[in-house]
């Protein structure tokens, strides 16, 4: 079974699976074209699908930029923005991340490689416990009356729902190289979850990075959760 395939079986949920013009509409420009580490040799890369070269040169963007300032890209985040903000442009431009053109990539998908890389930097060695009660993703939301916000705080309640049923197979979607058969038995072993963690009446415009994306923040906040729930009982 194929990846694409694989999408299409979210039984009960109004999704459309594609990763064409309209998963780029809410695109935000990070600048320019990502120099380093190895974006050439992913933009080269025939033997891969568009989308996953792109997720791979994300990566390799997010990788750098946590690198570079740490602490800029935590203040980026720890609220839901569909616009990128200007520090963080303005610091990972000075410190070498991107050179000349320009990148367009959806909210979701910068926020998701940052997070993956988190997730990578910060619990690459733990087991995820999930704690007793889920992650309100309300907090991080400035404002929910806009649709872009609502359907950004139900995909990460369904993301969380999916981790907290299958953390394993979830972190290996998220952590796995995109267009590696390692990412697409993952996605096949959570597909059972998919359906039943989907809230009543969303509606989206699908794709594996969008997928990606909120798997990656849910992940990361819930072993946030899951650290501040362990220090509090061994208190």
């Amino acid at each position: 079974m194929k990846l694409r395939d694989a999408l299409i079986l979210l039984a009960g949920c109004s999704l459309f699976c594609g990763s064409g013009p309209a998963a780029a509409q809410d695109a935000a420009p990070t600048g320019s074209r990502i120099s380093r580490p190895t974006a050439n040799n992913h933009a080269n890369n025939q033997t891969i699908s568009e989308e996953d070269r792109a997720l791979r040169a994300t990566q390799d963007f997010s990788r750098c930029a946590i690198y570079s300032d740490r602490a800029v890209v935590i203040e980026f985040l720890a609220s839901y923005s569909q616009k990128l903000d200007k520090k963080v442009a303005r610091t990972i431009m000075n410190d070498g991340c991107l050179s000349h053109g320009q990148l367009m990539m959806p909210a979701e998908t910068l926020r998701g490689g940052l997070f993956r890389q988190l997730l990578i930097d910060d619990f690459a060695d733990q087991e995820l416990v999930p704690a007793d009660t889920a992650v309100q993703y309300a907090r991080y939301f400035p404002e929910l009356e806009s649709s872009k916000s609502r359907t950004a705080y139900l995909m990460l309640d369904f993301a969380s729902c999916v981790v907290r049923t299958d953390p394993e197979n979830s972190r290996a979607f998220v952590t796995a190289i995109p267009g590696e058969p390692q990412e697409e038995e993952a996605l096949k072993s959570l597909i059972p979850q998919l359906g039943p963690c989907m809230p009543d009446g969303l509606q989206v415009e699908f794709s594996k990075s969008m997928l990606t994306s909120y798997f990656a923040e849910a992940l990361y906040r819930e072993f946030e959760a899951a650290a501040v729930a362990q220090q509090a009982k061994a208190e």
